[in-house]
């Protein structure tokens, strides 16, 4: 279904559509011929006939990738407040083969996420899957890497920025918060610009290692099987399904997977992996089991996969009162002792998780009395360019000792 509330539900590449239907009629990409390209078959998405409501919307109630219709209010309040109820972010991985299945259940996370924004019902799905996108592929990753993703695809959210690290602490934001449209796709935008960026640093590495790829579809999750294929070369399958209470006024339940294959993969596994995420609608789930442990037992059916690692999930900002010292020391020491003599505090608010943030003068008073401060002022007041220059002239003066003075 595409009205509002509906569309932003499910979500998601091979897996998480309404009905087996259409997926088995999508294209897999996981197969021999066509590894490289993922069909969405999700409600409303390519690969999938879209249906659209006759009321003012309709609702998704998503059990761990089925989608069913129930009434909502397509005109649900932003998320601004966040109920209290229990419930455990985690990741867990299971290995069988050459198949590595990886599945979330990050409701808590999103649900914040969404609440400190004031996310509408649309955005909200939106971040929402980026964020579990980008937390599944931040697992397994090297110890103290950290990956951020970046969509800009010129719709009326604009930018949706997520990032994650190896230990699948996470934060996000979206540009325009509030921002409304019938589906994602029609959210995110599809102008001929329009990319998907992902970003990985590392404290030991000498530069970002950065992979950019077109937009295909607006759908996240395909888009990021997309850039698994070809900037990775990894084949894989991924779904996200948000599912918003227009009730509450903020996320009920937030689930994804992702699908990949490793080095050595043979036919017969590609053949039952598109067999399993077919029959998505008759997964058994036993009483008291997670979400996300039933997708991984089920994607994993006559695969021999075994339980590997589990991880928790967390939001988590880097914002500090000592960031901002830093930052206020970047404006330059005219700057600052112009903030000194003024006396006023220093106010920001951070772009991440919406957290206000202030320095009084004292504090930045004694901030440059200690080394850190001092360097960090004088640097300021150069710009980017001045300072790559400085770097250049220390490189080519003559170490001690080697200076031809003849």
């Amino acid at each position: 279904a595409s009205a509002p509330a509906c569309q932003r539900a499910g979500g998601g590449a091979l897996g998480v559509a309404a009905a087996a239907a259409a997926l088995a009629a999508a294209s897999s990409n996981l197969g021999p011929r066509r590894r490289h390209v993922a069909t969405s078959s999700q409600s409303g998405g390519a690969g999938a006939k879209t249906r659209r409501s006759r009321g003012r919307g309709a609702g998704c109630a998503v059990r761990p990738v089925v989608c069913r219709p129930a009434e909502a209010d397509g005109a649900a309040a932003a998320a601004t407040v966040v109920p209290e109820v229990a419930h455990r972010d985690r990741l867990v991985r299971y290995l069988g083969g050459y198949v590595s299945v990886r599945a979330v259940a990050a409701t808590d996370m999103v649900r914040e996420a969404c609440a400190r924004h004031g996310c509408s019902p649309a955005t909200s799905v939106a971040l929402g899957r980026a964020l579990m996108g980008t937390v599944l592929l931040a697992s397994g990753r090297d110890a103290g890497e950290s990956m951020q993703l970046r969509i800009t695809g010129g719709g009326p959210c604009g930018a949706i920025i997520a990032e994650a690290t190896s230990t699948l602490q996470c934060r996000g934001f979206v540009a325009e918060p509030t921002a409304d449209a019938p589906t994602i796709p029609e959210l995110v935008g599809l102008a001929a610009d329009a990319t998907l960026r992902i970003t990985r640093t590392h404290p030991f590495w000498r530069s970002p290692y950065t992979g950019t790829t077109q937009l295909k579809s607006g759908e996240i999750a395909e888009d990021i099987v997309q850039y698994l294929a070809l900037s990775e070369q990894t084949p894989a399958s991924m779904g996200l399904s948000v599912e918003w209470d227009s009730d509450a006024g903020c996320v009920k339940n937030a689930e994804g997977w992702l699908v990949t294959l490793l080095p050595g993969w043979d036919e017969v596994s590609v053949s039952l992996l598109e067999a399993n995420i077919v029959s998505f609608s008759s997964m058994d789930r036993p009483e008291g089991m997670p979400a996300e442990d039933a997708i991984c037992r089920h994607l994993m059916r006559e695969l021999a996969g075994e339980f590997c690692l589990e991880e928790k999930v967390n939001w988590r900002c880097t914002c500090s009162e000592d960031r901002l010292l830093r930052s206020v020391m970047m404006l330059g020491k005219d700057e600052v002792f112009k903030i000194v003599e003024e006396g006023k505090t220093v106010d920001a608010r951070c772009d991440w998780c919406g957290s206000s943030l202030s320095v009084t003068v004292d504090k930045v008073k004694a901030y440059m009395e200690t080394d850190d401060g001092v360097i960090e002022a004088l640097k300021g007041r150069s710009s980017p360019r001045g300072l790559k220059l400085d770097e250049a002239k220390e490189l080519e003066m003559p170490s001690p000792g080697k200076a031809d003075w003849t």
